[in-house]
């Protein structure tokens, strides 16, 4: 048997379906031999033809991280979300094509995915000081140093603990075997516990597969006194958007808020490296 994939592939039944494989299309203009990646041939301007993703001008160009997508625009000019689509805006909010957006006054970049499989920080990036991720990652407490920096938290989130994932690029070879394997082959394996506790460098690499990630619980809830002692349910965002001593204070403060510790484990520094 067979089955079929987003794009219209088919796949042995027990073929493993990776992360950003599904390729999508594109509007290609013949006259500056250019391409935008794209999901739907509406996008396409009046200039550009668009070309499915098994066209050769395509191929293996257009994950779903590539292909820009619309954005819904507020009454008064402000920028509301990305959007695929006209319906995906509220009444009376405007939508802006892909090309449009990309020629507007809004800075913003609208993909139809964004890569959270991938857990890396960005080469390219320095702080304002000047520092790399790598750099700053050498430092014995560089999450506490570096990371309230807004930038160096979304350009260095392995750093920072943002983000936690199994390599799936990266292929190994385990128990001195021959085959080279990657972190989805190595997740179905059934001494795969065994082999994390002795491959320090393996756990690196499959993390999730490992059992290394500490993160936040996106789906607790716990009560926090406000004024007048009155109780308020909050989660880890909630915490995650407080100055930091204020949250500080809340991380360490009364036993009464170890909830809120063991919920929020990655906004509460408590992670070990």
């Amino acid at each position: 048997g067979k089955r079929c994939t987003c794009n219209y592939d088919y796949q042995k039944l027990d073929y493993q379906v990776m992360a950003a494989t599904t390729m999508y299309g594109m509007c290609y203009n013949s006259q500056t031999h250019q391409g935008r990646c794209s999901a739907m041939k509406d996008h396409c301007d009046s200039s550009e033809m668009y070309v499915d993703s098994t066209h050769a001008l395509v191929s293996g160009k257009c994950p779903c991280t590539e292909v820009e997508v619309g954005a819904c625009i507020r009454k008064n000019g402000k920028f509301k979300s990305c959007a695929m689509a006209a319906d995906s805006c509220a009444t009376g909010h405007i939508f802006l094509s892909p090309l449009e957006l990309l020629n507007s006054e809004h800075d913003h970049t609208c993909r139809l995915c964004k890569d959270t499989w991938n857990c890396v920080d960005n080469e390219e990036f320095t702080s304002d000081a000047g520092i790399t991720c790598q750099k700053m990652s050498k430092k014995r407490k560089a999450k506490q140093m570096y990371c309230e920096d807004p930038d160096v938290k979304d350009n260095c989130p392995r750093m920072c603990g943002s983000c936690c994932a199994d390599d799936m690029g990266a292929t190994f070879t385990v128990l001195e075997e021959e085959v080279e394997i990657n972190c989805a082959e190595f997740k179905l394996r059934d001494d795969k516990d065994a082999i994390c506790k002795s491959d320090g460098k393996l756990e690196k690499i499959c993390a999730r597969t490992c059992k290394k990630c500490c993160k936040d619980d996106a789906t607790a809830k716990f009560k926090v006194p406000g004024r007048d002692n009155k109780l308020f349910v909050r989660n880890c965002k909630w915490v995650e958007s407080l100055t930091k001593s204020k949250r500080n204070k809340l991380c360490k403060g009364l036993k009464s808020m170890s909830k809120v510790r063991k919920a929020c484990m990655n906004t509460c520094n408590l992670c070990k490296k």
